[in-house]
């Protein structure tokens, strides 16, 4: 029997054989498809793109697909189809892929548990179902699984929590977005946290109830139906297969069976939380789930609109439930809530104009990193070669090192958006990189100071584009549901800096720095592609990468969302490096030898890292619509 053991300090861990021989096996599987990769110059996809000419929705749930899909077929246009999606994906997928406790992460926090601050982490290709057993660690390991700052990160599609939208209208050739985010309680401000002993240094945990913000995204909903539906459809025919597949029953994926699962323990813990579990449990795939509490919110959205939720038995819940356990939300910050109708910012890459949702929400980083990136040749370079992926990669930190400093409310901070999306400020960013060698650290550039988050898509066969985002930001958020409402709510302040200085530090009525971002793309004016790739702070990463994956490599769309893909983990500057299965180990090996930190190949369950992304291309000559959905979750698209 072979077994290789991993000392830390006095702990322990054993890799068993099975282990080993998967890592061997995955180690092979990447050289070959390395080799693979050489011959054709591009990823080979694990499935075909998917087309059709009157209609598409691209989302990660396919019975939520279909629900958009039967909305189009009833006249309505991609917005109304889209609201309907984000309706039924709160049924069929309430959590969704994210970022979960991987092995690195369990490496690292025992680095930081036994002090040992020279030592050198290995790096090592994982997969999650592998076992390993930990001698001297039970007290840490149930640490790790309950401490849920780092336990998860995943995305969920919530009526407690927030969305945006991107609309293309194809008739006026505009770009249009809604920011549905919400606001920090009133009566609530970092003195509120400073007299409960907490502070930057001190954090709560991210399930703690003052992180709830108002939760924005049925206001989002109702607000897009009515400025951009098709108004041939009512708000209860919209929300419709939704409401009937809460109310009936729906039967369980199996991506959102094991994250709904590893939120178990936080459910059967929090307030009211038997309403998101099957007799006192999470429901196991293909189990029958009904949800008659969120069919109910639904038809009280439906009939009442914004006041159904903001107003009534659904906000006094809401209050009742946050207040109880030891949060500041009034009734009036539910009745003051409004989403924002917020002008997309853009840049042109290499001929396409790719939109975002401006700040607060962290679209900007995509832009800044797409204008770093075009100042660079990449005609001959390999996908994903050392050379393609260190450029990548250092333009995202860059982006990143920007967006962390400058990103927050523009009601609260002056946000200087076109400096930093201008060529000039580019250039000057792109000259701090060296091709050889990857930088220590990029400190935040000073750009000239000029006036001025589950994804889904739907484009419908007229050529209007949505792009949409829903989100309540870590897991199921808080966990804490309103009581009859079938519903968690968000834990969307978890964002805020507690830092009284910094800009996007916490203050009442201030929108946080939001992850959620949805993508427009046009060329020549016309609909290029909604796309998306939800997943913290890889959202931005995974819009670089998808853009630059069609525009630079012709990849379609589903070859540029299976493509593995690279992030830096936090979303900071100095983020350690996290390659998906597929890349090869001698690519990794290279770029640790041009100093990248930690560089690590991810594979399994894990590979939820990456995000999970949609994309629908128009053809502009034939109106032929091409999509893709992305592997790493339950979804599809789905045409007509």
């Amino acid at each position: 029997m072979c077994e290789l053991f991993l000392n830390f300090g006095k702990w322990r861990i054993e890799l068993g054989p099975l282990t080993l021989v998967n890592i061997f096996y995955s180690t092979i599987s990447a050289i070959s498809t390395r080799k693979k990769a050489n011959m054709d110059g591009l990823w080979n996809s694990r499935r075909s793109a998917v087309y059709a000419r009157n209609g598409m929705v691209a989302c990660s749930q396919p019975l939520a697909a279909e629900a958009g899909l039967s909305i189009l077929k009833q006249g309505g246009n991609a917005v109304d189809a889209a609201v309907a999606v984000a309706a039924a994906l709160n049924v069929t997928q309430p959590t969704s892929t994210g970022k979960i406790v991987s092995f690195f992460n369990l490496v690292e926090f025992v680095r930081r548990k036994i002090q040992k601050k020279n030592r050198e982490i290995f790096n090592l290709i994982y997969d999650e179902k592998l076992s390993w057993r930990i001698w001297g660690f039970t007290e840490l390991i149930t640490q790790v699984e309950t401490d849920h700052s780092i336990h998860t990160s995943s995305l969920v599609c919530g009526l407690g929590g927030d969305a945006f939208l991107l609309y293309f209208d194809a008739a006026k050739k505009e770009v249009k977005g809604i920011n549905g985010s919400g606001r920090c309680p009133l009566n609530q401000s970092i003195a509120t946290f400073e007299n409960l002993g907490y502070s930057e240094e001190n954090r709560p945990p991210t399930t703690h109830p003052l992180f709830i913000t108002v939760p924005g995204a049925a206001a989002a909903w109702v607000d897009a139906v009515e400025l951009f539906g098709s108004q041939k459809l009512t708000l209860g025919e919209i929300l419709a297969p939704a409401t009937r597949m809460a109310e009936e029953g729906f039967p369980v994926a199996p991506v959102c069976a094991y994250y709904w699962g590893r939120s178990e323990r936080l459910l059967q813990n929090a307030s009211n939380g038997n309403e998101m579990l099957l007799n006192g449990y999470a429901p196991k795939e293909g189990e029958i789930m009904k949800m008659p509490f969120l069919a109910e919110t639904f038809r009280e959205l439906a009939a009442n609109k914004k006041n159904g939720f903001y107003q009534g038995r659904i906000a006094q819940a809401i209050v009742d439930v946050i207040q109880e356990n030891g949060g500041h939300m009034t009734l009036s910050d539910l009745q003051n809530h409004v989403s924002t109708q917020d002008e997309p910012v853009h840049v042109n890459y290499r001929g396409v104009d790719v939109y975002e949702m401006p700040p607060n929400g962290q679209g900007i980083t995509a832009l800044l990193a797409l204008n770093i990136l075009e100042g660079f040749n990449l005609d001959g370079m390999r996908h994903n070669s050392p050379e393609h992926l260190h450029i990548i990669i250092e333009s995202l930190r860059l982006a990143f090192a920007d967006a962390r400093f400058y990103i927050a409310d523009p009601a609260f901070e002056s946000v200087p958006v076109a400096g930093l999306l201008s060529k000039e400020y580019a250039a000057e960013r792109r000259s701090l990189i060296n091709l050889q060698r990857a930088a220590n650290n990029f400190e935040h550039g000073y750009p000239p100071n000029f006036s001025n988050t589950v994804y889904f898509c739907v484009v419908d066969g007229q050529g209007n584009a949505c792009s949409f985002i829903n989100s309540n930001y870590q897991g199921f958020g808080t966990g804490i549901i309103p009581k009859g409402c079938g519903f968690t709510l968000q834990n969307r302040g978890a964002n805020f800096s507690l830092d009284p200085n910094h800009v996007n530090s916490l203050q009442p009525g201030k929108r946080p720095y939001h992850t959620i971002i949805p993508g427009m793309a046009l060329k020549d004016g016309e609909l290029y592609c909604p796309f998306g790739v939800m997943g913290g702070f890889m959202q931005p990463q995974g819009h670089l990468q998808v853009i630059s994956n069609m525009v630079d490599f012709g990849m379609n769309p589903q070859e540029a969302i299976d493509a593995p893909r690279v992030e830096i983990d936090g979303g900071t500057a100095a983020g350690r490096i996290l390659l998906e299965d597929g890349i090869p180990i001698e690519t990794v090996r290279i770029l640790e030898k041009i100093g990248h930190r930690q560089p690590t190949i991810v594979t399994g369950w894990n590979r939820s890292n990456f995000g999970t992304g949609q994309i629908i291309l128009r053809n502009p000559t034939t109106g032929v619509l091409c999509a893709g959905s992305d592997p790493r979750n339950d979804g599809h698209a789905v045409g007509w």
